[in-house]
């Protein structure tokens, strides 16, 4: 007799167990293009020699011949790489990942309105400080990162200058996150 798990713990397992293509097919999909992709990269190779080696149809020149099997040299050699299948708990980690980077990323497409992000904005914070928006540690991180576009800088500069109790409260927040 089997021993019974936690809810917890079954779903951690069902995570490992299942998997995504990490290219976005089905898997019988990727099966079946595999040999394309392949057939496709070779025959890409065949045809850049065949035009390196059209240089060289003629009449015969030692120099010549020298120049088209250093053309045919610099015909890149296809490679195509088959990516393993991402188990699912890491395909819904690189999600949560890729929704806090772009959480917020709507405000700051354009300059800083007062009168028209100051509210949004600061409701979107509210959400963000309160736990509602994405996972907390990878928004966190992201409004932590030093590598923000100036675009991003000027909109909260502008929005803290607007809503100066935003700034301390947003600085606590993230680290608070990033200590947990």
């Amino acid at each position: 007799m089997s021993r019974p798990r936690d809810p917890e713990a079954e779903k951690n397992m069902d995570y490992e167990r299942q998997s995504r293509s990490s290219s976005g097919e089905s898997r019988h999909a990727e099966r079946k293009n595999r040999p394309k992709r392949r057939a496709r990269a070779h025959r890409a190779e065949r045809r850049g020699v065949q035009q390196a080696l059209d240089v060289g149809v003629g009449r015969f020149d030692p120099d010549q011949t020298e120049q088209v099997m250093n053309a045919v040299a610099e015909v890149p050699i296809p490679y195509f790489i088959i990516w393993p299948p991402l188990s699912l708990g890491d395909h819904l980690a690189d999600r949560r990942r890729y929704r806090a980077a772009e959480a917020g990323r709507i405000f700051f497409r354009e300059t800083y309105n007062s009168a028209r992000h100051r509210v949004e904005f600061a409701r979107f914070l509210q959400a963000v400080v309160d736990g509602g928006v994405a996972p907390s540690k990878e928004l966190a991180e992201h409004f932590a990162d030093q590598r923000w576009s100036l675009r991003r800088d000027q909109f909260l500069e502008a929005f803290f200058r607007d809503e100066p109790k935003w700034r301390g409260r947003l600085e606590r927040w993230i680290a608070k996150t990033l200590e947990s």
